[in-house]
């Protein structure tokens, strides 16, 4: 079975994101309801998932105790576990299950106020290394953090893999106009 890459999905969900009916709606409006962007963004991933021919479950139960936004399914293998949280102030029980989960690939999509954008994403691109680092001997496959801002600041990728003992972090270039 091929495994869908960081970039790959990165590429791809952006790609999509902004072609999407809906979420392009919600931007016109400038949408203040998080659910209704967590419901849109979902969506989005979850068509993308169906083009990978993947069965695509949401809030299903995870075997460390939560739920799951999304995961993809294909032959009865998690090809990929999304979770995406509207605040980033405490990303701890989402970077728990995405840590501990066996899906090769791990999606977190979160988004940090656009004032101080640089200094907000540094600080979760360093909590998301430190908690793969408090993982990293059950630490397996690749997480992509995607962060955007709530009005300004587009889409920031970034790759995180466990390598000869070590975190890296690579960023990932959107395929922007």
């Amino acid at each position: 079975m091929k495994v869908i890459t960081a970039k790959q999905w990165a590429h791809e969900f952006y790609n999509r994101y902004y072609k999407d009916a809906k979420i392009s709606r919600l931007c016109e409006e400038r949408e203040q309801i998080e659910s209704k962007w967590t419901q849109a963004t979902l969506k989005v991933s979850g068509n993308m998932g169906r083009s990978y021919r993947c069965k695509i479950t949401n809030e299903e139960s995870t075997a460390g105790g939560g739920r799951s936004d999304q995961r993809w399914v294909r032959s009865k293998t998690s090809v990929a576990f999304i979770e995406h949280e509207n605040r980033s102030e405490d990303l701890s029980s989402e970077l728990a299950k995405l840590c501990n989960d066996v899906s090769a690939l791990k999606v977190l999509m979160t988004y940090v106020a656009d004032r101080d954008f640089s200094a907000n994403l540094r600080r979760i691109r360093e909590h998301v290394g430190k908690a793969i680092r408090d993982h990293i001997g059950s630490f397996a496959g690749e997480l992509l953090l995607m962060v955007g801002g709530y009005n300004n600041e587009d889409w920031m990728a970034y790759s995180f893999v466990v390598k000869s003992g070590k975190c890296n972090v690579c960023s990932i270039r959107l395929p922007k106009d």
